[in-house]
């Protein structure tokens, strides 16, 4: 490890665990459509259908976006331009 690089807080929207489980977002619904082959999208989190990434790295940040969404306009499109 070269450097450390802190994690300020106060710039990303706070969501509690609840909310997370509410919203789906990680979280697979068994479908009775979902027959876990084909172009089917019945069943499958949000999460694993914007998942494009190449690395467990790239999946871990993509990972860490969702659960931590920023809140300042200029760092949205950083991100935006980051994955364009």
């Amino acid at each position: 490890i070269s450097r450390v690089k802190g994690l300020h807080l106060e710039k990303f929207l706070s969501i509690d665990p609840q909310t997370l489980s509410s919203l789906q977002i990680f979280h697979q619904d068994a479908h009775p459509s979902f027959s876990g082959c084909g172009s089917a999208k019945e069943g499958l989190s949000l999460f694993s259908l914007l998942d494009d990434t190449k690395s467990p790295l790239g999946r871990r940040l993509l990972r860490m976006w969702f659960v931590r969404p920023l809140l300042e306009e200029g760092d949205i499109n950083g991100r935006l331009k980051a994955v364009s």
